[in-house]
């Protein structure tokens, strides 16, 4: 089982661009914007919440009772760089979604809620160019982990989340990722993490996953329900087993992510169980010494949405 720790972000290139019909036009401090007017400011969508809003900085006046300024979000191509896992970097039909980050002193990657037919990722040293991975990434599901039942008749299932770790870190480097969408849809993607992998120690069987659901469900005076669809966060339960010896080092990388979106990486595999693979939060731990060579430790993991 691993984690990966998340290293601050920007974007290096992205082939979708932000443009004023759907991001907004870009702000500037001697406009006088009309209420409801959008704009955009530092890749952030906002709403103007007044008339004659002039030079009120959107980033420092979109909250409070005198705020002057609707938060809606990132951008179209930094979408998959916000604080959300389900909001999409979306590429127009047919097209290639391509995009750069820099890995710095990073070991891995993540692609999460991501949507096509392969991801082609490079990841490049920046002080040679040696490449120092290079991979070819379907996103659909193996079809030798089907049943020949499975093969002929169920629907083809997709890979949701990639995850790669292991890979030798450079002091600067450039994760370039190219995601083809197919045939007849866009390539999507949620979210990127690129960060050092952590080693916690073996997951054991009884591990947990289920989902917060956050729709809610709505009954008149005759019965009726009334289902509103809304967002979910998937969660996850992790027993874990390591040797005393790593109990302190374990116990210390824990403490110094508290409170910090991670991507948790439930199956000691990277191309293991999809649904084992968790970007969220640490709710909880325990450590428990079982006997001399054991240390037993159990995670609570609280998906973010």
């Amino acid at each position: 089982m691993k984690v990966i720790i998340p290293n601050r972000l920007e974007l290096l290139s992205c082939s979708v661009s932000e443009g004023d019909e759907v991001d907004g036009a870009l702000w500037e401090a001697s406009t006088a914007y009309a209420k409801g007017v959008r704009v955009r400011h530092e890749h952030v969508r906002y709403e103007s919440l007044a008339d004659a809003n002039k030079g009120n900085n959107p980033a420092e006046t979109w909250s409070g009772i005198s705020a002057k300024w609707k938060k809606l979000g990132a951008t179209a191509p930094y979408l998959m760089l916000d604080d959300f896992v389900e909001t999409q970097t979306v590429s127009p039909d047919s097209a290639v979604l391509e995009f750069s980050v820099p890995f710095n002193r990073a070991t891995s990657f993540a692609l999460l809620n991501v949507e096509g037919a392969t991801a082609s990722v490079t990841v490049t040293d920046d002080e040679d160019g040696e490449e120092l991975f290079k991979a070819d990434i379907s996103l659909t599901r193996d079809i030798g982990a089907l049943s020949l039942h499975a093969y002929n008749y169920e629907l083809i299932n997709s890979r949701i989340n990639v995850a790669v770790t292991d890979i030798p870190m450079p002091i600067a480097g450039t994760l370039t990722v190219s995601i083809d969408p197919g045939q007849g849809s866009a390539a999507r993607l949620g979210h990127v993490v690129v960060g050092a992998a952590r080693h916690l120690g073996a997951t054991l069987y009884d591990a947990e996953v289920g989902m917060t659901d956050y729709s809610r469900k709505d009954v008149d005076d005759f019965g009726v329900a009334t289902l509103v669809r809304r967002s979910f966060a998937s969660t996850t339960s992790l027993p874990l087993y390591l040797h005393p010896d790593r109990m302190d080092f374990v116990a210390r990388v824990l403490q110094s992510i508290r409170a910090t979106p991670c991507v948790w990486i439930g199956d000691n595999l990277d191309d293991g169980h999809q649904s084992l693979t968790v970007y969220g939060w640490l709710e909880d731990w325990r450590m428990v010494c079982a006997g001399p060579n054991e240390t037993q430790l159990s995670l609570e993991i609280q998906g973010l949405i």
